[in-house]
């Protein structure tokens, strides 16, 4: 499943329970005006969260896996792995000194 997709799913998740709570409190006769003040401040608390996760993402920068997982070049004099350099092992990154 996409990334998109998922948010789309836990988005509609969060609407459908926030209606089913708005629900249940005019069903114990709660005043409209204690639920419309609740449910501003759920919908600013939602909001608040989701503008500070798009700040913070915005400050990660991508990876590019392929520097990650970069086969090291071959001493030809031993024909070995050079002694810093980092090599693939059954998809791990290993570090030889």
């Amino acid at each position: 499943m996409s990334t998109t997709f998922l948010l789309f799913l836990g988005a509609v998740f969060l609407a459908v329970l926030f209606a089913a709570v708005v629900l249940a409190f005019f069903a114990a006769g709660a005043s409209v005006f204690a639920v419309a003040f609740g449910a501003a401040l759920v919908v600013a608390f939602f909001a608040g969260a989701g503008l500070e996760v798009a700040a913070l993402s915005s400050l990660v920068e991508p990876v590019d896996r392929r520097v990650l997982l970069r086969v090291p070049r071959v001493d030809e004099a031993s024909a070995s792995p050079v002694s810093s350099a980092r090599f693939r092992l059954g998809g791990m990154v290993v570090y030889r000194n």
